[in-house]
């Protein structure tokens, strides 16, 4: 399945997953009774340890405990202990009415933390492990889903049902944005799908019967060149040979690519290590060109009609160009940026340097004014300085125009660069709308490149 089609079937489960959470708390304005459940694990499920080795409940644990409501429709409700040990008693508010518990899983979590929905009761006889998830970076088997099924006395045994594996990346990409994992088509290995309950009420521990070739993490790295540890949740058998783990970038294309060369077998409740993946370092070198990528650079204004957009800044072909907006309506500029440029770059830089290519067809609309702002946050932005010469407004087709090397107060990842005035003949300022009607300027540039500086 296609990127693309998998996002738009998982916001549709996730609105599924949010609308039944929501449905859960809703139920709880009828009339309820407490009730109490006792649960345990069963032996070959261990999420938490004593001393001794044995499983443990926490105090403040909550599982979600499915019920049926008058209408035959699924409830899950949460349940929550003040218990620790093998053992423990959890209470929840019943409303009156519902049907006899059937089934709980834990951790119960309503999906409010985006795609970190580890796992959902649909019915008493199917649970979903979800095609996503952030799982404990620090302690991943603590968020191994577990599922229980009640016994003919009303104790409610748990086990897990799944197993995960590791991916250990050094020098973690700064743009990372999420982790993608895909078994091939043809092999039916299905990553996140449907579990079902055997006719004794056990769990099924194998791949799920049917479901997704994906599963995506949305952990992300906080820091360049970093080693960060990447768990996915995963139906316990064999991840087959050909299975594709990608880094993506925030436009979803990948950054780098790793496929298995031979099967890996997921064990139940167990992380399963994968060899390290080395990624090449990042190192910005004074002197040196910064490389811009797509994905690192936001531009406040586009034009659809005409130009190639970013990509036509970074291309290293003059006959290409991006250019502003001339003659649809657009918002209007910043009153001190005009139209703007922002960098993510992966390591701090504490000077900048900007040159720029005029449009090698003609020279009209070229940047005349620029203003520089950086960033602790990309959010929150303070000027940095700004330039307007004669080698700017005297810049013929085709020319390279090597701006001035800026020297900041400390070291910064977000810089921006802000187009403030053009040579466009049309009257009125740049910071105003940009549009035909109203006759404002407009701007273009053929190449953008930045530097470090000596």
């Amino acid at each position: 399945m296609k990127k693309s089609v998998f996002f738009a079937l998982a916001a549709l489960s996730l609105a599924a997953c949010t609308k039944d959470a929501a449905t859960a708390v809703s139920q709880l304005t009828r009339p309820t009774h407490t009730v109490t459940i006792s649960a345990g694990i069963d032996q070959g499920s261990k999420t938490a340890y004593d001393e001794q080795g044995k499983f443990s409940w926490s105090a403040g644990d909550v599982i979600g405990v499915v019920y049926l409501d008058p209408e035959e429709n699924i409830v899950t409700i949460p349940f929550s202990t003040t218990d620790s040990g093998p053992v423990a008693d959890f209470t929840g508010e019943v409303p009156d009415g519902y049907g006899l518990p059937k089934m709980a899983t834990y951790p119960f979590n309503t999906p409010t933390d985006g795609y970190a929905c580890n796992d959902f009761a649909w019915n008493e006889k199917n649970f979903r492990l979800w095609g996503s998830i952030k799982p404990d970076m620090q302690d991943p088997l603590s968020m191994m889903p577990l599922t229980g099924v009640m016994d003919d006395d009303g104790f409610f045994i748990f086990r897990s049902a799944a197993g995960a594996v590791k991916f250990t990346v050094v020098n973690m990409p700064m743009e990372t944005y999420f982790t993608y994992l895909e078994t091939p088509a043809e092999s039916g290995a299905y990553l996140n799908g449907w579990f079902a309950l055997d006719e004794s009420g056990v769990i099924k521990m194998e791949n799920a019967s049917e479901g997704y070739l994906e599963r995506y993490n949305w952990n992300v790295p906080t820091e360049a060149n970093k080693t960060m540890d990447v768990y996915f949740f995963l139906p316990v058998g064999t991840l087959p040979a050909g299975t594709k783990f990608e880094i993506c970038d925030n436009s979803w294309g990948a950054i780098h690519s790793f496929v298995f060369q031979k099967d890996v077998e997921v064990v139940r409740n167990a992380v399963t290590e994968i060899a390290p993946i080395t990624i090449e370092s990042i190192v910005y070198e004074k002197g040196a060109e910064i490389p811009l990528k797509e994905n690192m650079i936001y531009a406040s204004d586009v034009c659809s009609h005409d130009g190639q957009g970013v990509i036509g800044l970074i291309d290293n072909d003059p006959a290409t160009y991006w250019h502003s907006n001339w003659y649809y309506a657009v918002q209007a500029n910043d009153p001190l940026y005009g139209v703007w440029f922002d960098f993510t770059i992966a390591l701090p830089i504490d000077s900048f340097q900007f040159k720029y290519q005029v449009r090698d067809s003609n020279a009209n609309s070229k940047p005349t004014k620029i203003v520089y702002g950086v960033s602790e946050d990309g959010v929150t932005w303070k000027q940095a300085g700004e330039v307007a010469n004669d080698q700017m407004s005297a810049a013929a087709a085709g020319e390279w125009v090597e701006l001035p090397a800026v020297s900041l107060d400390g070291s910064y990842r977000f810089i921006r660069l802000g187009i403030a005035d053009s040579n466009d003949t049309g009257n009125g300022s740049l910071t105003g709308n940009l549009s035909f009607e109203g006759g404002k300027k407009c701007v273009n540039m053929a190449e953008l490149k930045l530097f470090l500086p000596e």
